[in-house]
């Protein structure tokens, strides 16, 4: 495993015994592995290797500004560097940002068993949010705009008392405000429903060949999109009392519903 590699993967339980199959895990876009902290606290069934993906440490969202990747090329660079684990088989996890890079990994991998996807980008309220950024991006202003409006509007609903949020603030410090706005505009590029008229990512989930399961924070309202999952069948677990941040708000919870589910794809029928 050469250097970049083994920097880009934190190994959380590699000093115990692991019986059950790799899960990995994908932070969102201005978040961290920190955002999976409380839920990977908890003793998890069957014992499987928790592996978080860190896309900062790494310089991997520089590299995919410096090298104008778009987002598929994103799925498609990160995959290469879990296929380079070596692992014969393996869970994913994905939030926010890290769902849609996630979704697209779980298409293309051969060994991916199974995608966890939590709070993806499948309202058009969602996509306001990376337009908002992408139009701001583009204005002489817009690091101020970051740190003055969007970290302390973060800061806001954190004084609220939403740990979800205040845990957020804490990893969009380490953000650069350009690698945060490139990244937003690529997602926006590959999956903005306003320019096709098509939800690219909830197609995208809808049509995995793999057992999927979207986590939803009950507190977030996409009803009709929902709707449409379930009506395709994928099937949806809503954490009570959280937001966009399940993981973080209702830790326990979302630790249950996650170790189950993958505790289901390794029955044999």
């Amino acid at each position: 495993m050469n250097s970049s590699v083994q920097e880009m993967f934190h190994f959380s339980n590699i000093e115990g015994e692991q019986a059950g199959r790799p899960l990995i895990l994908i932070h969102g876009l201005g978040g961290s592995t920190a955002c999976f902290n409380e839920a990977l606290n908890f003793g998890w069934r069957d014992q499987p290797l928790l592996i978080r993906v860190d896309l900062l440490r790494t310089k991997f969202m520089e590299k995919c500004k410096d090298d104008h990747l778009t987002f598929p090329q994103q799925a498609d660079w990160l995959c290469n560097q879990i296929e380079e684990l070596g692992l014969n088989s393996f869970d994913l996890l994905g939030h926010s940002y890290g769902a849609t890079l996630g979704t697209l990994i779980a298409a293309s991998s051969p060994t991916c068993n199974s995608f966890i996807n939590v709070e993806g980008h499948v309202t058009d309220s969602m996509f306001d949010f990376l337009r908002i950024v992408e139009s701001r991006s583009f204005l002489p202003n817009f690091e101020r705009w970051f740190v003055e409006d969007l970290i302390r509007g973060a800061g806001a609903l954190a004084a609220d008392k939403n740990i979800g949020a205040e845990r957020y603030v804490e990893s969009l410090m380490r953000w650069q405000p350009e690698i945060f706005a490139y990244c937003a505009r690529s997602l926006l590029d590959f999956c903005d429903p306003r320019r096709d008229g098509v939800n690219t990512v909830l197609e995208a989930l809808c049509a995995l060949q793999v057992p999927k399961l979207y986590i939803n924070g009950s507190e977030s309202v996409k009803n009709e999109e929902l709707a449409m999952l379930l009506k395709r069948g994928v099937p949806i677990s809503a954490v009570a009392g959280s937001y966009h941040w399940p993981m973080i708000e209702a830790p326990e919870t979302f630790y249950r519903i996650v170790s189950c589910f993958v505790r289901e794809q390794s029955i044999l029928i």
